[in-house]
């Protein structure tokens, strides 16, 4: 090609690409009309008038004959009108787009009816990855081709003048498109009959989705690759109906997910098991790049296979394995900046002085002074308040900016994930390299992740074949700590004081001495530059062998050895604010544990089909010991911050502790599977675990488990409306499963201490004694669930699943109550029983629309929970919630409010307060309800309210192909669900180590007797929720945010090829973008109860690239 050529063609590339792919494009519209008069002149001097009267630009495919002769007479034309007879009769076309004009060559008619032509195209899946052997053909004609494997194909030959041309392939829905004009023809098929033929991983096998009978939740693994997220837990939020998902803040390696499945089904741990690639592990260590498929196993049919861990569902992830081919790499990348979510605003100094007046002239007023005498308790003049407002006097009427000096970090994260894979018939490899660093929004904090692993299938004989697995993941997470001697270094401690300290408090005076509260400084801890860091190394090997023994008889044999080693270092070094504040000594404090879980199976399966029938058998036996070591030692008094080794701190004050545990756990297990003919679906399942757990005589549980459904739309007298039912499905379950993570190793073992001090022979001895009674004959919690479900299929593309639960957990281990002359504390005995039912229903739609491809899906659940038995008491007290038979676990609990006393005559007619005297109450007041009835607003008046466990979740996504372009938006939320934060999150008025929010500009004053929030209180008085706890303080943290939004640009195969690719697309993503809530300003509704204290979730811009090589 010549060169005036090749730029031609790329500059008419770069138009189409600019101007005909791109929604976003925006094209001035052109002058369309002109007057022409030319007899006999060559086409270029037509080209020529036409670009000088308008603002068209003509582009000229190679081969066009710009000197063909043409005429034309016209005035005051359209553009279009004059091209169309100018080039009538001649082998040119002309195609306008926006501001150009193409000139191209005509297609030429062969016979009247058919065009010689080229096509040529490239074929992907939904992944955006190409499609081998497709069968190409065009409608009606013996014409067609296979794709091969880039996904490409050529279709040479004479074609029909309305050619129509097809795209079939195995398990995708066949596509057809016209030709038209169109020379190059890239496509997308989308899978057929999505989610209804899908193949989903179960417990020790896989199974069609459309013929399950338990109640199994697939995830698009999609939808947690690609994303600005830093852990799988998190990514899973909104993905799987009746599947909680919480993320309790941002900080780097400690911003995952706390998981429920169909609510909180024991009071000790509720979280379900995690199974990677068969080996119980952390979820949260997998890169997701490496991740093939999740299921999550939600009622005993499909769980009861794990037996004793699964009572609380069970989530399989599978990696990805190799396929027959030439090697295959494919690299990932992403770059992000993130920033705080939400922040609560926060009062100035000028403010805090005005609330701190009122609430000082209101506490004298309460405690009986006069009116001048309460005036006269107001710390702060009028010329105060205007110092700190002007910032004239900067160090003696500070108005430091705490928020702007503590997030300074850059938040920004890079990651990383390039794999190969390939192989033959013989043998099959995939590996992977993953590296992500996660930078926080505040110095000292971050995370740095490596992970490697590579998985490989060999085919040792046509009998024998093997697999095996081995993966290495390290992270290392930095934290920041504080030089504070009574407290422990945790990062909370930072958050929390960042968040109380005064802005009256100067952060650093000229001569370089440090401001501070009581606690501190936390930005001169800061400033040390001191961290905790955990560093994590995790090692999972597995490897396993199957032989075939007779047709549909196979034997399998494994074995996995997991290890976990943590290494955490905590340096807090000395720190001297001025000459009269320190804080220290210098600590080090090292731990280190390490765990390992070894494990073996040996399964036999057998599966055969005898014409309608199949039969699905599996026995199994499953043995492992787990192990775990823990080591801590920590010194004081090293000579200077630079020395940071253990041994250069002082004998004296050291300490060291550590300890080993050691479980043991044999199962075996069995199920079978029955279909006929695709309409009667039967399967059994049980498991015998034993653990060292439990005494000997209990030790042992047996979890059976059966299912049945019918899928009606095979039935003969369906066939009328398969036209609209595609496939139904009605299907129930029953099981047991059990539970034994208890918060004890040993529950039934005595605990002895050396500890005890004995007089013996004139002296004091040291001996022996028991510290805490147990009983010997607890064993198992006990989860006793049944389903009922429809799935159906309309129209092949609308998919409908409603589904019922019934979960009953008994024998919940728990503390029994006891009295003091027992002798020891509560004991640990199978006593409690709690109940969640709920219903879930999950619609997904899938629509190809000529070169539209979309797509739209909803969850939706509802979980109803209630404790059935304490043992023989009705109810636990604690500060602000209660768990009382007959209600929800943990539900908050406290006083009744009716908003705000008004009036002292309204005060005068309330009834007789026990917390606080009647006397001293006033307007602005909270107001309670006498529940009872009695005159006395006592602790009889207190009400059960809400929990943070969510009643209502959902979720719904929606996207949209369009050619190269794909966008997609993923919202999220909860309802029925509250917090009770205390009086830290809202600010106190506490001198230096109190900043209230600005929320408190909206409180109750004469002026203003309407305004939400309680009159100004000192600290620690009647009004603040800490003091008094009530459903004023409640806040209703239901929502709906936009979780996550994603659009791509795929470049087309031909340029892909130009730069030898097999496929390449950028993206841009973000998260938490929105959200929709009801909670205060600054409160995000998935942040814990409490104090407030806590790393701010974060929203995150991001930039990322896939390619395939």
């Amino acid at each position: 090609m010549k060169p005036h050529s090749l730029i031609k063609t790329m500059l008419t590339l770069a138009i189409l690409l600019t101007v005909g792919s791109s929604p976003l494009s925006a094209v001035t519209e052109p002058s369309r009309k002109v007057s022409i008069h030319q007899h006999n002149v060559r086409l270029s001097s037509i080209v020529s008038q036409i670009e000088s009267q308008t603002d068209y630009l003509f582009i000229t495919e190679e081969g066009v004959d710009l000197n063909t002769e043409v005429s034309i007479e016209a005035d005051n034309k359209e553009v279009s009108e004059i091209m169309e007879k100018v080039t009538e009769g001649t082998a040119i076309a002309y195609h306008i787009k926006g501001n150009y004009i193409m000139l191209s060559e005509k297609e030429i008619l062969q016979d009247g009816n058919t065009v010689k032509k080229t096509i040529k195209g490239t074929v992907r899946d939904e992944a955006g990855e190409p499609l081998a052997g497709v069968y190409v053909f065009v409608n009606g004609t013996d014409m067609g081709t296979i794709t091969d494997t880039d996904g490409k194909y050529v279709l040479e030959g004479n074609l029909p003048a309305d050619a129509q041309l097809s795209f079939e392939y195995i398990g995708m829905k066949k596509q057809t498109v016209s030709v038209g004009s169109r020379k190059t023809i890239d496509t997308t098929l989308a899978t057929d009959k999505e989610l209804l033929e899908e193949v989903v991983v179960v417990g020790y096998g896989s199974e069609s989705k459309i013929n399950l009978t338990g109640s199994v939740a697939s995830v698009k693994v999609s939808s947690v690759q690609n994303r600005a997220i830093s852990n799988v837990s998190s990514a899973l939020q909104g993905l799987v109906p009746g599947m909680t998902v919480t993320q309790a803040g941002g900080q780097p390696g400690m911003d995952v997910g706390t998981i429920l499945v169909r609510g909180v089904g024991s009071f000790n741990t509720s979280s379900p098991m995690i199974l990677i690639d068969g080996i119980e592990g952390n979820m949260n260590i997998v890169d997701p790049h490496d991740i093939e498929s999740i299921s999550v196993l939600k009622d005993a049919s499909s769980a009861s296979i794990y037996g004793s861990k699964a009572a609380n569902g069970v989530i399989l992830i599978t990696t990805k394995r190799g396929k027959s081919g030439a090697p295959r790499v494919t690299y990932n990348g992403m770059v992000s900046w993130s920033s705080p979510a939400d922040l609560m605003k926060q009062t100035t100094s000028a403010q805090i002085a005005q609330l701190t007046n009122e609430a000082e002239y209101y506490g004298a007023l309460s405690d009986g002074l006069s009116e001048t005498e309460a005036l006269a308790k107001m710390p702060y003049t009028d010329k105060d308040i205007e110092l700190f407002a002007d910032g004239s006097d900067p160090y003696g009427h500070a108005n430091t900016d705490w928020y702007g000096l503590f997030f300074k970090g850059s938040g920004f994260t890079h990651k990383h994930n390039i794999n190969v894979s390939g192989g033959n018939d013989i043998a099959r490899y995939h590996a992977s390299l993953g590296y992500n660093k996660q930078d926080g929004i505040i110095k000292n904090a971050s995370n740095e992740q490596f992970n490697g692993r590579i998985n490989v299938d060999v085919n040792i004989s046509s009998k024998l074949s093997a697999r095996a697995d081995l993966s290495y993941t390290n992270t290392l997470m930095k934290e920041p700590t504080n030089p504070i001697s009574w407290n422990n270094g945790n990062s909370t401690t930072t958050y929390r004081q960042i968040y109380r300290i005064s802005p009256m408090v100067v952060y650093r005076y000229e001569n370089g001495d440090y401001g501070y509260m009581a606690d501190g400084n936390p930005i001169a801890w800061q400033d040390m530059g001191n961290t905790g860091d955990t560093r994590k190394d995790y090692i999972n090997a597995f490897a396993e062998v199957k032989y075939n023994i007779i047709d549909g008889l196979n034997l399998k044999a494994n074995t996995s050895y997991y290890t976990n080693i943590q290494d955490y270092t905590l340096y807090r070094g000395e720190l001297w604010y001025d000459d009269a504040k320190y804080d220290g000594p210098i600590r080090l404090t090292k731990k280190s544990t390490k765990e390992v879980r070894k494990q073996a199976e040996v399964l036999l399966t057998y599966d055969k089909t005898f014409s309608r029938h199949t039969l699905n058998v599996l026995a199994g036996f499953h043995g492992e010991k787990y192990t775990w070591e823990q080591f801590l030692a920590s010194r004081k008094g090293f000579p200077s911050n630079e020395v940071t080794d253990l041994k250069g701190g002082e004998t004296a004050g050291q300490t060291t502790d550590g300890y080993t545990r050691a479980l043991n756990m044999n199962s075996f297990f069995g199920r079978i599977k029955y279909n006929y003919d695709d309409r009667y679906l039967i399967e059994a399942n049980v498991r015998a675990d034993g653990t060292s757990r439990f005494a000997p005589e209990y030790r042992w549980g047996v979890f059976p488990s059966f299912s049945a459904a019918w899928r009606i739309s095979n039935e003969d007298f369906m066939e009328p409306a398969r036209g609209v039912i595609s496939d139904m499905k009605i299907r129930g379950s029953w099981g047991i499963l059990g539970n034994q993570d208890v918060n004890d190793y040993y529950p039934y073992i005595n605990t002895y201490a050396l500890t005890s001090k004995y007089p013996f022979d004139n002296k004091i001895q040291s001996g022996a004694a028991m510290t805490e009674n147990k009983i010997s004959n607890i064993s198992w919690e006990t989860t006793t669930t049944w389903g009922l479900a429809l799935d159906a299929t309309f129209f092949e593309d609308l998919s409908v699943t409603v589904e019922y639960y019934n979960k009953k957990t008994t024998g919940i281990l728990m503390k029994v109550n006891v009295p003091s002359t027992y002798g020891y504390g509560g004991y640990w005995d199978n006593v409690g029983a709690m109940l969640n039912t709920g219903v879930e229903i999950s619609l997904n739609y899938h629509k190809t629309l000529g070169e539209f491809i979309f797509n739209a899906g909803a969850n939706f659940a509802y979980n109803h929970n209630e404790v059935l038995s304490l043992g023989d008491i009705d109810a636990q007290k604690n500060a602000r919630d209660i768990v009382m038979v007959g209600k929800e676990y943990k539900a908050f609990y406290g006083y009744k409010s009716d908003g705000l006393f008004q009036s002292k005559e309204e005060i005068a007619a309330a009834p007789k307060y026990t917390m606080i005297d009647n006397s001293k109450l006033m307007p602005g007041d909270i107001k309670l309800v006498d529940v009872t009835g009695d005159g006395v607003i006592n602790a009889d008046d207190k009400i059960i309210l809400t929990s943070e466990n969510p009643k209502y979740t959902f979720a719904f996504n929606l996207g949209l192909q369009w050619r190269n372009f794909d966008i997609n938006m993923m919202f999220q939320g909860a309802a029925g669900v509250s917090r009770y934060y205390t009086d830290e999150m809202y600010g106190e008025l506490n001198g230096d180590a109190g900043h209230p929010a600005a929320i408190w500009m909206n409180r109750w004053t004469p002026e203003k007797p309407d305004n939400d929030f309680p009159r100004a209180s000192k600290f620690r008085t009647y009004n603040m929720p800490d003091t008094t706890v009530s459903d004023f303080w409640l806040v209703d943290t239901s929502y709906l945010r936009l979780k996550d939004f994603q659009i791509g640009y795929t470049l087309p195969s031909n340029i892909a090829s130009f730069l030898k690719l097999k496929s390449c697309r950028i993206y841009y993503d973000a998260t938490n973008l929105l959200t929709f809530k009801s909670c205060p300003q600054g409160i995000d509704p998935e942040a814990p109860s409490g104090w407030g204290a806590y790393y701010p979730h974060i929203r995150t811009h991001s930039l990322g690239l896939t390619v395939t090589f």
